[in-house]
């Protein structure tokens, strides 16, 4: 009997600490990367919903090339702005210029060869603190128990038909090697089905202090 009562006390004791383990692989997001999902999540709609799981996306390849795109848009507008004489040009691709100016910059040759030395393969799936987040942003909201049944992950079409939209989930997050760019990146989810392709949204951390929003990419 009393072997019997040991075995039990093991095996629950094996079971707690799986669960523990699972748990603490979930919620490895570090407090010092919330600061900036914090940022982020201030910039967005008031009253959407927050994905609470980062599944981990192997977009990062994405990401440079997409980053590049911009750079390369941005000096041929900055170019046409300084050099053209063409008054109606000038209207258009100024402001262009103005705009994507802010990408300018932010990451060159060394950031680019770190990122994919780190992010390119994917990362196991982790938690974001909800109501940690939104105690310090404007007002958005938590995801009920019934969508986290639903949803499914692996599918385009798996969002719960649910009214509890729209809902923002975070794909992945990547952190340059010197900790002073983050890359968020995201969706935007609606009823039924996702809407619209990742987005990845810059920040630059300002005086190892705080972090500045720079924005989503825009091409």
């Amino acid at each position: 009997m009393k072997i019997k009562n040991i075995f039990i006390i093991c095996l629950l004791l094996s079971t707690a600490q799986c669960k523990s383990q699972n748990s603490a692989s979930r919620l490895s997001i570090k407090e010092k990367d919330t600061e900036a999902f914090v940022t982020f999540f201030n910039t967005q709609k008031m009253y959407s919903y927050i994905d609470k799981n980062v599944m981990g996306a192997d977009l990062i390849l994405n990401f440079i090339g997409r980053y590049k795109h911009n750079i390369k848009f941005y000096r041929t507008a900055d170019s046409i702005c300084k050099k053209d004489q063409d008054l109606e040009r000038l209207k258009f691709y100024c402001p262009l210029a103005d705009s994507f100016s802010r990408f300018e910059g932010l990451l060159d040759a060394s950031d680019f060869e770190y990122l994919r030395a780190e992010y390119e393969s994917s990362r196991k799936p982790r938690e974001l603190n909800v109501e940690s987040i939104i105690s310090q942003t404007i007002p958005l909201l938590k995801h009920s128990d019934i969508y986290y049944e639903q949803v499914d992950y692996t599918r385009y079409d798996g969002v719960p038909k649910i009214d509890e939209f729209p809902s923002i989930r975070v794909l992945d997050y990547y952190i340059t090697k010197n900790e002073d760019v983050a890359i968020i990146v995201y969706v935007t989810e609606g009823p039924g089905i996702r809407h619209g392709r990742a987005s990845y949204f810059l920040l630059k951390k300002m005086d190892d202090i705080w972090w500045k929003p720079i924005g989503p990419l825009k091409i």
